[in-house]
């Protein structure tokens, strides 16, 4: 198979030098019989048996992918809760102007000033609807398991 025609060629000097290069592959056909004249017999069969063994495991799972069909996803459970940080994050993402909110980089640097300067007990609204959304949790996947 002769390689893809460049764009800056035209397609009739294209086909003007095909002839070219099939003279350029005979007379190249010597090298590379010496260059593979070198591998060992070993060698040589230890490659046929990675290639072989490579063909038969893509055959594997193409069949395994038509028999079985494509792979479920394996957590059927609740979606893990979201942290104090997290909800402090969607409030102050809500609290910002339209403008702020394009630049994500931006308001995480914001976010990020704003929850490390609050005390204690500025963040305790959002430590306890964590340990609320965290217990609700825990009684979700009890339920989903069984």
């Amino acid at each position: 198979m002769s390689p893809k025609r460049p764009e800056n060629v035209s397609s009739q000097d294209w086909f003007q030098q095909i002839p070219q290069n099939h003279a350029t592959k005979g007379r190249l056909r010597p090298a590379l019989a010496e260059y593979h004249s070198k591998y060992t017999p070993a060698q040589i069969a230890a490659y046929e048996q990675s290639v072989a063994h490579k063909k038969l495991v893509r055959a594997q799972q193409t069949t395994e992918r038509l028999v079985h069909g494509p792979k479920k996803a394996r957590n059927t459970g609740p979606k893990k809760p979201a942290t104090s940080w997290q909800l402090f994050m969607m409030d102050f993402r809500a609290s910002q102007s339209d403008e702020v909110k394009r630049d994500m980089t931006q308001v995480a640097a914001l976010a990020s000033t704003k929850w490390k300067s609050m005390s204690d007990a500025d963040k305790a609204p959002y430590v306890k609807k964590a340990e609320r959304l965290r217990e609700q949790f825990k009684i979700d996947q009890a339920k989903v398991q069984g």
